[in-house]
C-alpha cells in the first residue's frame, strides 16, 4: 500500500471518528485553566493542531519525533478530541495519529502548558505503533495514572506525568 493511500485511508477514519466523538456527550466539553479560565477540548485540538503545524513547517513538512535512535517524519493524520484533556493548573493533554513516511501510524501522546491560544508542548512520547502500546493509561478517580510495559525509556516520562497530576 502506498504512501498517499496510507494517509488517505487514516484520513476517512479520523474523520468518522472525530464526527462520532463530537456526537458523543462531552465532546465539546468545557474545562478550566489555572486562571480559572473556560478552556475547551477544540481550544486543546488546537494548541496540538498548531505545534505539530509549525514544526512540520519548519522541518521539511514532516513533523520530526526522535525515537529508538532515529528520527520519524510524520504527518498528523487526526487529533483524538475523546482523549483531548485540561488536567489542571494550566497543564492539558493530547492524543494524535501521524503517519509515518514508513507507513506506519504512530499515537503519539503529549502535555502542554499554557492558555488557549499559547500553549507549548512541554512533553511528547510515541505511545503505539500501528495500535500496539508501549504503555497504557488507566482513568483513576481524581486523575491518570501511567501503566508501563516494556519500553524503560519510558520511565522518566511515566514520572513526570505521576508528579505532575499529584501536585
Amino acid at each position: 500500500m502506498s504512501h498517499r493511500t496510507r494517509i488517505a485511508q487514516c484520513a476517512l477514519i479520523s474523520a468518522c471518528l472525530n464526527v462520532w466523538a463530537l456526537a458523543m456527550p462531552g465532546g465539546a466539553a468545557e474545562t478550566s485553566d489555572s486562571e480559572g479560565q473556560a478552556v475547551t477540548i477544540d481550544e486543546i485540538a488546537d494548541g496540538i493542531r498548531k505545534h505539530i503545524a509549525e514544526q512540520s513547517k519548519v522541518r521539511g513538512g514532516y513533523f520530526k519525533v526522535p525515537f529508538r535512535g532515529k528520527e520519524l517524519s510524520l504527518e498528523l493524520v487526526r487529533v483524538h478530541l475523546e482523549y483531548l484533556s485540561d488536567l489542571g493548573g494550566g497543564v492539558h493533554f493530547a492524543c494524535v495519529d501521524l503517519v509515518g513516511t514508513d507507513g506506519a501510524v504512530y499515537d503519539l501522546d503529549f502535555f502542554m502548558e499554557g492558555p488557549p491560544g499559547r500553549m507549548t508542548v512541554t512533553e511528547t512520547s510515541v505511545h503505539k505503533i500501528n495500535g500496539q502500546p508501549f504503555y497504557a493509561w488507566e482513568q483513576k478517580k481524581g486523575g491518570i495514572s501511567v501503566l508501563l510495559s516494556w519500553d524503560p525509556n519510558l520511565i522518566k516520562f511515566a514520572k513526570k506525568v505521576k508528579e505532575s497530576l499529584t501536585q
